[in-house]
């Protein structure tokens, strides 16, 4: 069947004038300009890459030919011809079309999500690496690398310094060389009740950098019924808090890290106790009655045997004062801090040994782990698992970011040799550590 759609009229208002000029298909004449104009781009759709047993001729003013050819079909209708396409999609085509798509999105799915967990592992490493220089800052101005503070019953008192008489462990310390100097002065110049209570409000503000994006950002709500406050802190109007993914490197030591202290701890007493501000040096520090004091190497409590004090060999624990004279191995060859395992389950707040106090706190397992062994990947059941809460780790696949105490930060595999990675740990063992590790 042939079609043919021609224009009449002239340019001066007359014949073949666009205002008069009129379309005729097949004998039958549209009603407007308009409805030509429909019907010409009805047919650029339906022609585009579609073969045809029909032709299509327009001519335009000049006369010249506009339209590929296409199968079309009149039918008659009010007001003039109505065209439609006779041979559209079969369901069985629109269903190849379909699985086609499918196929294409389950290529590039996988793609696009390593595309995107390579740019949260960068974000990742720039976190370590933002942390990592502000351990160097921090040893530029004061001479030591930040300490672990005193333990998990206290949180970081900006009216107490930054030597042993400051509460708060590393993390804390570090705040105000990443630009978080109002942070780290929430509470300062009050006491008692109100000094706690802006301790506790302190954690409601998150620190990006103390997360891990392929983990969680921002602050989240620790499960309550497992929820551990510090003396010298209050929440109020809920649990949310912020916790951290990532750890300072305390060396080698205990095989579990669950037997940490108290902290300052007041011989006689059987839990640590703080009603104020503290105004001298903890018993843990300056204690001579039992013939110990800084820096010994280990004190156990006599009650129930828990660490209060011990001389680590890594580079921030509690009353620590190591600075890069006392890095023996080199600098570039020890861990600073990295990325702590986490249960996966306990990302947004289920509980978790080494996951369930918040980021400001002195030292525990929150906040420092331990090289006994191998870091591990992200796993799902080891949340009161020793092995698990004790170490380094990551959610990455393949390794995790570790920072050095020269400023440098390393993609540790977690196939490293158990050997090096102790040895990486430790600040002064003199052994030699191969180079690419």
């Amino acid at each position: 069947m042939a079609c043919l759609a021609a224009v009449t009229g002239t340019p001066d208002g007359g014949a073949g004038s666009r205002s008069s000029a009129t379309c005729v298909y097949e004998g039958v004449a549209c009603d407007s300009v308009a409805g030509f104009v429909k019907w010409i781009l009805y047919c650029k759709v339906r022609t585009m890459g579609l073969g045809t047993r029909a032709a299509i001729r327009t001519r335009d003013f000049g006369g010249q030919s506009a339209l590929p050819p296409t199968h079309l079909r009149r039918t008659a209708g009010r007001n003039g011809a109505r065209v439609r396409l006779e041979n559209a999609f079969t369901l069985v085509e629109l269903l190849v079309v379909i699985a086609i798509i499918g196929i294409l999105v389950a290529l590039l799915l996988p793609a696009i999500q390593a595309a995107r967990e390579a740019a949260r592992r960068s974000q990742c490493t720039n976190n370590v690496k933002q942390m990592t220089l502000a351990f160097l800052q921090h040893e530029s101005q004061f001479g030591y690398y930040p300490g672990g503070g005193w333990g998990p019953w206290w949180v970081g008192d900006a009216d107490c310094g930054n030597g042993k008489m400051q509460p708060g462990g590393w993390i804390y310390r570090i705040l105000s060389f990443i630009e978080e100097q109002d942070i780290h002065d929430m509470g300062s110049g009050l006491t008692g009740t109100a000094k706690w209570i802006a301790h506790g409000q302190r954690y409601q503000y998150a620190v990006p950098s103390f997360n891990c994006p392929t983990r969680r950002s921002g602050v989240t709500e620790l499960d309550p019924d497992f929820l551990f406050v510090s003396s010298n802190c209050r929440f109020r109007g809920g649990t949310a808090t912020q916790r951290s993914d990532y750890a300072a490197s305390l060396g080698t030591g205990p095989d579990s890290l669950n037997i940490l202290s108290f902290g300052p701890w007041t011989p006689g007493t059987s839990e640590p106790t703080i009603t104020a501000s503290p105004t001298a040096p903890l018993d843990c520090w300056n204690h001579t009655a039992n013939e110990y004091s800084w820096p010994a190497q280990e004190i156990r409590h006599p009650l129930n045997s828990s660490i209060i004090r011990r001389l680590w060999d890594g580079i921030s624990f509690n009353g620590s004062e190591i600075g890069p004279q006392d890095v023996t191995d080199g600098t570039s060859k020890t861990y600073a801090i990295g990325e702590k395992h986490v249960d996966p389950d306990s990302y947004e707040g289920l509980h978790d040994w080494g996951d369930d106090w918040g980021i400001y706190t002195g030292m525990q397992d929150d906040v420092v782990r331990i090289v006994q062994d191998t870091p591990i990947q992200d796993t799902v059941g080891g949340r009161f698992l020793p092995r698990y809460v004790n170490s380094f780790g990551s959610a990455h696949v393949g390794g995790l970011n570790m920072g050095f105490c020269d400023g440098s930060v390393h993609f540790i595999s977690y196939d490293i040799d158990a050997t090096i990675h102790k040895d990486l740990g430790r600040r002064n063992d003199g052994e030699v550590i191969p180079e690419g590790f």
